[in-house]
């Protein structure tokens, strides 16, 4: 049976200490926080202000020395993707030297590693047209979202399935009650679209997002016969 590699409880001392001092070497609006596999094994995830999740770093037991692989959200058409790696690429390279700085320069060859996959749940609802029951469009629940990074990483991780399905398709962030207009409350959210076009996340009314849906619901077929 192969001898499994894991790395040494003194050496994971080690990383430790060298990775709580990255914080420096970060770029402006970048965080970075340690969180743990399904399995127990941890990862770092870099967040940027306004992009959201920009990527993952994983320390991997290479023989008797340590391999840390960089894992950058989204895909490869993602329109802010190339954004997310002019920022994460370099500081991926900063860490990788400062690590070498610390722990010394490996000699073992770089070996080709599976990274675990991410796995996310998401919540949407798909707009029909109230004629021929066509999809017209797609609301993506992100409930707990407050801010403009937090509605971006649900537009990451929805991206694909947003292009597979063509339709115009918005993130709303959590509920929030506005002032009493009128003698009532209602809701408002902060939304992002992500479909067709990227926009820029703002605030939209209960009676504002009605706005947007409704002639995509009530004129469809209109449109398919002109």
């Amino acid at each position: 049976m192969a001898k499994k590699h894991m790395i040494s409880e003194e050496r994971q001392r080690e990383l430790t200490k060298v990775a709580k001092g990255m914080k420096p070497f970060l770029p402006q609006n970048v965080t970075c926080h340690k969180e743990f596999q399904s399995n127990g094994k941890p990862f770092y995830l870099f967040k940027h202000a306004d992009l959201g999740t920009l990527g993952r770093m994983f320390i991997m037991p290479n023989g008797n020395e340590s391999q840390f692989m960089f894992d950058v959200m989204g895909e490869e058409d993602d329109p802010f993707i190339e954004q997310k790696k002019a920022i994460f690429l370099p500081m991926s390279q900063d860490i990788c030297e400062q690590m070498e700085k610390g722990l010394g320069k490996g000699k073992g060859t770089v070996k080709p590693i599976a990274l675990p996959s991410q796995l996310h749940t998401i919540k949407a609802e798909h707009i029909t047209c109230k004629t021929c029951d066509a999809l017209v469009a797609v609301i993506v629940y992100a409930e707990e979202a407050t801010t403009a990074a937090e509605l971006a990483d649900h537009a990451t991780i929805f991206y694909k399935k947003a292009k597979e399905l063509n339709v115009p398709t918005w993130v709303l962030g959590k509920e929030m009650v506005s002032d009493m207009v009128s003698m009532t409350y209602f809701s408002i959210f902060n939304t992002l679209k992500i479909w067709p076009e990227r926009e820029e996340a703002r605030l939209l009314s209960e009676m504002e997002i009605d706005d947007l849906l409704c002639p995509l619901v009530e004129y469809h077929c209109d449109e398919e016969e002109d």
